[in-house]
């Protein structure tokens, strides 16, 4: 089941090893994150993140907001190959997709946005999940 994260309230403009984002580190330890799943590209202020749609939050994430993909069940996979840092394509919800911060023997650890409405969340997937459809480098 994924876990839903709320951001509390904090001072937006200071980043330092208490924090991730808007989130405080003990939730995120408290979370099914990995402990040290945030590398130093993804150090982002959370609360500018597109929460509203998982596509923006993936195009948000890996640096790539001027470009066009559409509605995220019509993307097509460009790789099978999983990795950090990069989409990957679900049929939930008739299609969705999220960001990958950890890869895992047979499992990885994503962060998405929309799942639950609006609101950015974490879970694990295996690798050989039927809900997985391919990855977006």
């Amino acid at each position: 089941m994924p876990t839903a994260l709320s951001a509390p309230e904090v001072d937006r403009g200071r980043l330092s090893d208490q924090f991730v984002g808007p989130y405080p580190k003990e939730q995120i330890e408290q979370s099914t994150y990995l402990d040290n799943f945030i590398q130093p590209k993804l150090i982002r202020d959370y609360s500018t993140a597109p929460t509203n749609s998982c596509v923006l939050f993936v195009k948000w994430m890996m640096y790539r907001e001027d470009e066009s993909w559409g509605n995220a069940r019509y993307i097509v996979p460009n790789t099978t190959e999983p990795r950090e840092g990069i989409g990957v394509l679900t049929k939930d919800g008739g299609g969705h997709i999220a960001y990958i911060v950890s890869v895992g023997e047979d499992e990885i650890t994503i962060l998405e946005a929309n799942y639950y409405a609006g609101r950015l969340s974490s879970r694990t997937l295996k690798l050989n999940s039927p809900l997985i459809r391919g990855y977006l480098k």
